[in-house]
């Protein structure tokens, strides 16, 4: 089996994913543009605690920060391997600096893929001064990523319908699927090499798929129209006014 760690088979990925990008943006539509930031979140170095909590990873920044500000995806740079990877993990920080990082954005269509290796152990204290409440090792009762789900479902950037989300656990915990079960996103599968190089590329599929509403094309030369993608065409089509079924009338 591979001996690569979870971090590299990431950063394999996202290299794939943006090769991805690329091919598209240079070949099949040379006007599309994607734009790409980055949240990193974590948590305290230490154990806390379920009373009063402790000072957050970035003092009165929280448990999250953005690492890459919005970025053309030509310029976009990003290794998981050159940020400090240790301490708790804090879903509801990523989710919260995500959610403010979004608003940012200028795209029309936004995504947003939630990448974790594990289960929420920390979370932000409700009231009075930013702490990170949790015992750094375990979802207590739950409350950790319950706190990220309504942080998620909460947020008027993060709901929007212009906003498509992923789940991405390199674990493959329960916690990962329902997360994303409770927030409406689609969950992805990483724990290896294989699963996430394939899933990185379904969600650059995904997001470089074009889509038009209310397109209206007439074919005056040929008797047949061929799609690239008609599987994931939702049209219809007329011989004069009468309406066609696509797989017994018309070929696509």
């Amino acid at each position: 089996g591979s001996t690569s760690k979870r971090y590299e088979v990431v950063d394999s990925a996202i290299a794939t994913m943006k090769s991805a990008f690329l091919s598209v943006d240079a070949v099949k539509n040379k006007d599309l543009v994607i734009n790409t930031s980055v949240v990193t979140f974590s948590g305290p170095n230490s154990f806390g605690d379920e009373s009063t909590g402790q000072t957050c990873l970035y003092g009165t920044n929280g448990d999250a920060r953005v690492s890459v500000a919005w970025t053309p995806i030509n310029e976009f740079s990003f290794s998981l391997s050159e940020i400090d990877r240790v301490g708790g993990t804090n879903w509801q920080a990523g989710v919260r600096t995500g959610a403010t990082q979004l608003t940012t954005g200028t795209g029309t269509k936004k995504y947003v893929v939630f990448l974790t290796d594990g289960d929420p152990t920390f979370r932000y204290n409700t009231s009075g001064t930013l702490k990170t409440l949790g015992y750094g090792n375990n979802d207590n009762e739950n409350r950790n990523s319950q706190a990220a789900i309504n942080e998620w479902n909460n947020s008027s950037s993060l709901k929007s319908g212009y906003v498509t989300s992923y789940v991405v656990d390199t674990n493959n915990t329960d916690k990962g699927e329902s997360f994303a079960n409770a927030i409406g996103a689609t969950y992805l599968e990483g724990t290896n090499q294989t699963a996430i190089t394939n899933n990185f590329k379904k969600i650059a599929e995904d997001i470089t798929l074009p889509a038009y509403k209310n397109v209206y094309i007439q074919d005056t030369l040929s008797d047949y129209v061929d799609f690239e993608v008609a599987e994931k065409l939702d049209f219809k089509v007329y011989a004069g006014n009468t309406e066609l079924k696509i797989f017994s009338d018309f070929s696509a």
